[in-house]
C-alpha cells in the first residue's frame, strides 16, 4: 500500500467514486490535451503520443465507473474527515513537496 494517493479511483466515504489526478500526471495531461485540440483546430491530424495519452486518461476516468471493475479504488474516510479547515490548509500549501 502506497502512503501516498496515486492517479485513480478513489471514494471518501459511501459517495460516489471519482478520480484522482496527481500533480505528476495531471500537468502532463493538460498540455497534451492542449497539444491535441491545437492540432485538431488546424485541421492536423493529432499525434500518435497523443492519442495514446489521451486514451490513457480516458481509461482513468473510466476507472471510476460505479458499474465497472473499480480496479485499484482507494478508500477514504469520509469527506468530512479527511478536509482541514481551509485557513490551516492554505499556509501549508505546496510545502514539504518532493
Amino acid at each position: 500500500m502506497s502512503l501516498r494517493p496515486e492517479t485513480g479511483p478513489m471514494r471518501f466515504g459511501e459517495d460516489w467514486t471519482g478520480v484522482f489526478l496527481r500533480g505528476d500526471h495531471a500537468g502532463p495531461m493538460a498540455m497534451i490535451l492542449t497539444s491535441l485540440l491545437d492540432a485538431v483546430e488546424r485541421g492536423e491530424k493529432p499525434g500518435t503520443f497523443d492519442v495514446r495519452c489521451l486514451r490513457q486518461l480516458a481509461r482513468s476516468l473510466n476507472d471510476s465507473n460505479e458499474r465497472g471493475s473499480l480496479e485499484g479504488l482507494q478508500l477514504l474516510r469520509p469527506f468530512e474527515e479527511c478536509v482541514l479547515p481551509r485557513q490551516t490548509v492554505l499556509p501549508t500549501l505546496g510545502k514539504g513537496r518532493e
